[in-house]
């Protein structure tokens, strides 16, 4: 299959998972991100979900984050729709809006603080599909691969998915950043 044609497939595959059965994959994915080796992280990027496509709802490991490692900062990121780039900044109390493509974002007002990605330490990453090899399916916007290439070449990468790795290898581009890990409702994949 190409690119394309997996992510429409995983996509309507997603879109398909009724409420509860939806409900039941998150709090097993909740604990599988709750297991992760956090000692050394003091950035953490998470997306925050897009509801409509069904993303895996990040807002209960935030809240756990708040309330378990007060230590980390929680970076999320704003789209700049013009260039195809995400800006990171420090999430604290800022309102959340969503953007002309739906996806929520915050609203920056001036003491926002702005993160650079290369002191960010750990990115949970939205995906719907990866192959044994971490290559993952995503959106097709590029926008995650552009943000991976600026960071430092060790941040851990995580994903999320609902599913299973693919037996087949997914099509690489040159600039495509595989994981470094899976997080599954089965479990974590370190690839």
């Amino acid at each position: 299959m190409t690119k394309d044609e997996l992510r429409a497939s995983f996509k309507n595959k997603r879109l398909a998972l009724l409420p509860a059965e939806r409900q039941a994959l998150d709090d097993q994915l909740l604990e599988g991100l709750k297991s992760l080796d956090l000692s050394a992280v003091r950035y953490v990027h998470i997306y925050l979900p897009i509801a409509k496509w069904k993303e895996y709802d990040t807002m209960p490991f935030i809240h756990w984050l708040r309330q378990y490692h007060p230590e980390i900062h929680i970076v999320v990121s704003v789209s700049e729709l013009k260039h195809g780039t995400l800006e990171h900044f420090i999430w604290n109390t800022e309102s959340v809006v969503k953007n002309a493509w739906g996806i929520p974002e915050l609203v920056l007002h001036p003491n926002t603080n702005r993160v650079n990605p290369t002191d960010i330490d750990l990115v949970v990453i939205p995906l719907l599909v990866c192959d044994h090899e971490g290559n993952r399916i995503g959106y097709g916007k590029g926008y995650y691969d552009r943000f991976l290439q600026a960071c430092r070449s060790d941040v851990h990468k995580v994903g999320i998915s609902y599913f299973e790795p693919l037996d087949e290898l997914i099509p690489a581009d040159p600039w495509d950043v595989p994981l470094d890990r899976l997080i599954t409702p089965a479990g974590s994949i370190v690839f």
